[in-house]
């Protein structure tokens, strides 16, 4: 993060997903920056499953499969609670750059 913020960047993303809430919390013990925001990105269940029929319509092979099985464990596993507010991102991109600007502190 330092090198982001000594060449002017003050806000970024860190793609990554945190699988326990041990695993996020050794993250914020070694940031140890109160203004780092953490945020669990969702969708609902039917709007997953959407995105995953029109990713696959521009697939020469068939993953629908694959895609359901990643699907249900990966919400199995983030259901727990401790890894990040919540964050639907099911909106069009222009909404969900304002809640987030707005959930931290910069609209």
């Amino acid at each position: 993060m330092l090198h982001h913020r000594r060449f002017g960047y003050r806000n970024f993303v860190i793609e990554h997903v945190w699988r326990t809430e041990s695993e996020l919390t050794d993250l914020k013990r070694r940031l140890d920056d109160r203004e780092v925001h953490y945020f669990l990105l969702t969708l609902p269940v039917e709007e997953n499953l959407r995105r995953v029929e029109r990713r696959q319509a521009a697939r020469a092979i068939d993953e629908r499969e694959f895609e359901h099985l990643t699907l249900a464990q990966e919400r199995r596993v983030l259901e727990g609670p401790g890894l990040g507010t919540p964050f639907d991102v099911s909106g069009p991109p222009a909404e969900l750059v304002l809640r987030l600007l707005g959930l931290v502190g910069q609209r």
